[in-house]
């Protein structure tokens, strides 16, 4: 009789305990779905022109909050965590400013007490019209004939000798660099090293520079070039490799398996940074890139 007892309280306490969850879960799904900003309420202005990062996207909060606003998104890639904290709300309306364009995901507004205001699940803000400059013509090729990445036959005219190029606009494109003597060499896949800008125009010209044109520590581009040699370059927009290599720069990502596996198999600089081919945005609006081919002197992962 006793055990029928306590098997019925057991049962009892079950149930009180699992209607508590779901209650909790109920009340907190309602108050997200409550905090959940309709299309209609926020705007995307696209940038203008190719480079320039003039994006906008206007907000109209579920709440008629005034004063300072956090926003918190993942940008280009979920998991590639930013922030803007200069915002500023008034009667429930945010203007976001000077936006690089590309894919937003997770965009959640905060008051100073770190209270939820609103939240966007995802957008998309476009590229502006490419405008390129005209380099000095005594500097350009004539018509050039190469083989891409992908085995594509491309052919390129008006291209500046000692300069680098994406084919793309992307975070992994495929590029080249141009010789002083109007020669395509060093056809390989780049990769993005900035988490927190936007591509380029294809066949924009970049510089080519070391780890310290791009302001980079001898540690960090000894860690980026052990994932370069343990690691293929991604091909999806979810690849762990883009968070972790951002956030060796500094500019985003997340400290996830990839990233603690460089820090723990490179406690030093150990001469692979000096390796490694990496190139200058011309703008500073743009990515900096590294081209992805393992250094010689490598230190592979055991």
């Amino acid at each position: 009789m006793r055990d029928f007892f306590a098997q019925r309280s057991f049962t009892i306490n079950t149930v009180k305990q699992n209607f508590v969850i779901l209650a909790l879960m109920f009340v907190f799904g309602q108050a997200l779905y409550a905090q959940q900003i309709d299309p209609n309420n926020y705007h995307v202005t696209n940038e203008t022109i190719r480079t320039k990062a003039d994006g906008k996207l206007s907000v109209s909060l579920p709440t008629s909050f005034s004063g300072a606003v956090l926003m918190k998104y993942e940008y280009k890639i979920e998991g590639n965590f930013q922030k803007r904290d200069e915002l500023k709300a008034k009667g429930g309306r945010i203007s976001v400013d000077n936006l690089h364009p590309g894919k937003y995901f997770n965009i959640k507004f905060y008051d100073k007490s770190n209270n939820l205001l609103g939240l966007i699940d995802k957008f998309y803000l476009d590229y502006g019209v490419e405008v390129k400059a005209t380099p000095d013509l005594r500097t350009l090729c004539g018509t050039l004939t190469f083989t891409d990445c992908n085995g594509n036959v491309v052919t390129r005219s008006g291209l500046e000798t000692g300069k680098a190029y994406p084919i793309t606009s992307a975070t992994v494109p495929c590029g080249f660099e141009v010789s002083s003597t109007c020669t395509v060499t060093n056809i390989d896949y780049w990769h993005c090293l900035d988490g927190n800008l936007s591509a380029p125009g294809p066949y924009t010209a970049y510089d080519l520079t070391n780890y310290t044109g791009l302001g980079l520590t001898a540690l960090a581009a000894a860690r980026i070039a052990w994932i370069i040699c343990n690691y293929g370059a991604p091909t999806t927009d979810t690849d762990p490799v883009s968070a972790a290599l951002w956030y060796l720069t500094g500019t985003g990502g997340s400290a996830n398996t990839v990233y603690n596996a460089a820090v723990n198999a490179v406690s030093s600089p150990n001469g692979t940074e000096v390796g490694l081919q990496f190139y200058r945005s011309p703008t500073g609006t743009t990515q900096d890139f590294v081209k992805w081919e393992c250094p010689s002197f490598v230190i592979l992962h055991l």
